[in-house]
């Protein structure tokens, strides 16, 4: 049986922990000009496959953890070192396999993953060192720890380890070819500090910024440090902003950056727009309602949402913990200052269902649209509606929706409903529910093309695809050679990739499907399996070891 639509909510807001502090008035303020960042120049450091500063953060570390049988520590870089090899095996059909291997340990899986692409030639890896208890919904439960990640380059197999804490992140540009992190540092003389340094995907030191980061955005270009200044990466330049917090930003949500990297929102009311200058912060009483009026301070704060209508409004996304009193979805313009609220804008009854403890929005990838379901304690049932976010213009359904995915374009949604094995497709155009012409397997799980208006899902059985357009609601349905368990398009939708039921892998090209070929043997255990950027390799984790199998010859 499914899960109740709104319980995964509940797991997902859990990690929402901060309440919004309180915001002075501030006129606003231009930003100075944007001027040509000079790097602080390199100390001398040699600059090595591996990079360990000789300093330690002096800033609450967080304790090492118990490690996995108890090691000493400190010892931890160089038993990786010692440890980790690169492979070359002997694939299927005459496909490449590389394997890391030589940490009997494995790699981290929970909460988050065991390695990711940096890009294609380049894994970051997290190599299980220790256990730690975490917080989780259900109390706290013990879990691996990875305190000392390990940089790869698959093609020469050479590695080097970035300075690490179990409090310190590893930040990707990856368009850049940049990592970054915080680090301590400080001259001969002086006094330790907090820096930003930036490596090369092979650990060659580019050049640090004195300054502690705040906040980090999307690409990974764009830096804040210190409360007002943001760093660009890509363009070498700063620029100072002229908001004021008057509150530990630490203990606040994240930046929201908009789609552009170019308009920055974060509670409350705290916004900065890098192509006209503009950064300031406002109070509740400088937004203005469609009557004109003041809007009057809510019990609950704006921390959490997203950008919509091209980046011109935040929608607000509320807090499960903290916001249980609210009765409006809100949406404003930081810019204008106009203030709406969408439950009152869209005529949906503010009693029809209950925020935000049984609700749930999903907004299109071309911000224009959102979905929202929620259930009424009034009525016992479930309600959605799609709202337009620029005409207010909404449509009901009565429909339990347990899962909602968009197309690619906005034109499509999926819709799969609680306590049945009836799907849907949403049609933006028409407003209608189409219902699929052939179901998916129950519990099944249906992919989007990354491009084109094609859902993939299992139908009948297990070795049978189906593949849905959803333009004109027509079904091709391909006998798969094998039972799978999973199935994942490529990111450029040009192949389709399966895992067998015996750990074997498999690929297909589309649209054609001519060429089914098995390109691994069965293997046991795997997860965490990801398409390299480019498409060519895919990379999984098989026991304590890691497999990157080449799909193009």
């Amino acid at each position: 049986m499914k899960t109740l639509f709104r319980a995964g909510i509940f797991v997902a807001l859990y990690l929402l922990l901060s309440a919004c502090g309180g915001a002075s008035q501030v006129t606003p303020v231009s930003v100075a000009s944007p001027a040509t960042l000079i790097p602080t120049s390199i100390p001398n450091r040699s600059a090595t496959a591996t990079i360990e500063p000789a300093i330690t953060s002096t800033r609450g570390l967080l304790t090492r953890p118990t490690l996995i049988p108890t090691i000493d520590p400190t010892s931890v870089p160089k038993l990786l070192r010692e440890a980790l090899s690169l492979q070359t095996l002997e694939g299927m059909n005459g496909y490449k396999i590389r394997k890391i291997t030589g940490w009997q340990y494995g790699f981290q899986e929970l909460p988050c993953c065991g390695y990711q692409w940096l890009d294609s030639n380049h894994l970051l890896l997290y190599p299980k060192t220790g256990e730690g208890m975490r917080p989780h919904q259900d109390g706290q439960r013990k879990e691996d720890l990875s305190s000392q990640p390990v940089i790869m380059n698959l093609e020469t197999g050479a590695s080097w380890l970035p300075w690490s804490n179990i409090s310190t992140s590893i930040y990707i540009a990856r368009e850049l070819g940049i990592v970054f992190q915080q680090e301590a540092y400080s001259s001969a003389t002086g006094p330790i500090m907090d820096a930003v340094f930036t490596y090369t995907f092979d650990g060659k030191e580019i050049t640090y910024y004195w300054g502690r980061i705040l906040g980090v955005s999307p690409s990974g270009e764009k830096i804040l440090v210190d409360d007002d200044t943001i760093i660009d990466l890509r363009n070498d330049k700063i620029t100072d902003l002229t908001w004021h917090m008057d509150y530990d930003l630490e203990r606040e949500p994240k930046l929201y950056w908009s789609s552009d990297e170019t308009r920055i929102y974060r509670c409350c009311f705290y916004f900065a727009d890098l192509k006209t200058g503009e950064s300031y912060n406002f109070e509740w009483g400088d937004l203005r309602g469609t009557d004109g009026k003041p809007v009057s301070s809510p019990m609950s704060g704006h921390s959490y949402g997203q950008w919509v209508r091209n980046d011109t409004y935040f929608l607000i996304e509320w807090n499960y913990f903290y916001d249980s009193s609210a009765h409006d979805i809100p949406m404003f313009s930081p810019s204008e200052k106009t203030y709406y609220d969408l439950v009152e804008k869209a005529g949906i009854p503010s009693d029809l269902f209950d925020l935000p403890t049984n609700s749930v929005y999903m907004v299109s990838p071309d911000e224009m649209y959102v979905w929202i379901t929620g259930f009424s304690h009034v009525d016992g049932t479930y309600h959605s509606f799609l709202v337009n976010l620029t005409t207010f213009e909404s449509t009901p359904y009565d429909s339990a929706v347990y899962k909602f995915t968009w197309s690619a374009d906005s034109q499509f949604g999926w819709i799969d409903e609680y306590d049945t094995a009836d799907a849907y497709v949403l049609s933006v155009d028409s407003k209608e529910l189409l219902p699929f012409p052939v179901n998916p397997r129950q519990e099944n799980e249906a992919l989007w093309h990354p491009t084109e208006n094609v859902l993939a899902y299992t139908s009948k059985n297990d070795h049978t695809l189906a593949l849905l357009n959803a333009k004109d609601m027509t079904v091709e349905e391909q006998e798969l050679p094998v039972s799978v368990t999973d199935f994942d398009w490529s990111p450029n939708g040009d192949r389709i990739r399966f895992t067998g039921t015996d750990g074997g892998l498999w690929q297909v090209d589309y649209p054609m499907f001519q060429h089914f070929e098995q390109i691994t043997g069965p293997m046991p255990d795997i997860n965490e399996m990801f398409w390299s950027p480019d498409g060519n390799s895919i990379a999984f984790i098989s026991g304590s070891d890691i497999y990157i199998v080449d799909t193009i010859k």
